[in-house]
């Protein structure tokens, strides 16, 4: 229910990155189940490269904070 509300969130705030979540999409019938699984798979895969960026910044912020960098 989490996911599908961040997938919700990030769709709406932006729309051609993010593709809203797979039950949304399920009740356009003028999706084909194979578009709407590229979607979602397209969607998790910028989900996951994001929060990587993220944890990489955090990590990065934190050695330079301790004196590593």
């Amino acid at each position: 229910m989490v996911i599908a509300f961040i997938r919700l969130l990030l769709s709406r705030i932006l729309p051609f990155i993010f593709s809203p979540p797979a039950f949304m999409m399920i009740q356009n019938h003028q999706l084909s189940y194979g578009e709407i699984w590229a979607m979602a798979q397209r969607t998790t895969t910028y989900i996951y490269a994001f929060g990587l960026m993220l944890i990489s910044g955090s990590l990065a912020w934190f050695l330079y904070d301790i004196g590593w960098f």
